[in-house]
């Protein structure tokens, strides 16, 4: 996998896990010394379009956790005698921090 790796950046071609290891299944049919090419399939088209849409699901997913991480505060109550851990919005705690301090 490595070698195809290093050859599908060398050709310039973005390929992500699904593409590099279809790729490498069929340079391992292959005869042995059989030079390194990139598939000119729709199999290989439709893989690399999958691994393009994963890329991009995988980018918002961690933008959305970063959001979410920046946006919420754990704040602990007590709850008839029981400490709780509740999310609550961090604007919200500051605005009303500073509002029953004016």
């Amino acid at each position: 996998m490595p070698r195809v790796a290093a050859f599908l950046r060398e050709q310039q071609v973005e390929a992500g896990p699904a593409s590099e290891r279809y790729m490498a299944v069929t340079q391992a049919r292959l005869p042995e010394g059989a030079p390194l090419q990139v598939p000119d399939s729709i199999t290989f088209r439709q893989l690399h379009h999958i691994d393009t849409q994963q890329a991009a699901v995988d980018a918002a997913m961690t933008e959305e956790q970063l959001q979410r991480a920046c946006e919420y505060r754990v704040v602990r109550i007590k709850l008839h005698g029981a400490v709780v851990p509740v999310q609550v919005k961090y604007w919200r705690v500051t605005r009303r921090t500073r509002a029953t301090e004016l």
